[in-house]
């Protein structure tokens, strides 16, 4: 169904002289068949995000779990 869902918004979003969305709009979203395809296109993308994130001078962000089991907030309050 969702392969088709993507077919129908690239034929709707993209007539000519109406364009609502680009052609790169809809290299976005994967359409995947099974939870196993889906868990690891999940893990293939974290993993291309991290090893992106390993070479940037961006903020790094632990996304590992919390040990009390809530995020460290103290970049939202400093006085934590």
């Amino acid at each position: 169904m969702w392969a088709e869902l993507v077919e129908w918004g690239r034929r709707s979003m993209l007539r000519e002289g109406s364009e609502l969305a680009s052609e790169l709009d809809f290299t976005i979203p994967h359409c995947v068949n099974t939870i196993d395809e889906t868990v690891a296109l999940i893990r293939e993308n974290r993993t291309a995000w991290f090893a992106a994130q390993s070479g940037s001078s961006r903020t790094k962000v632990d996304l590992r779990p919390w040990s009390d089991g809530q995020p460290d907030q103290s970049h939202i309050n400093p006085n934590k």
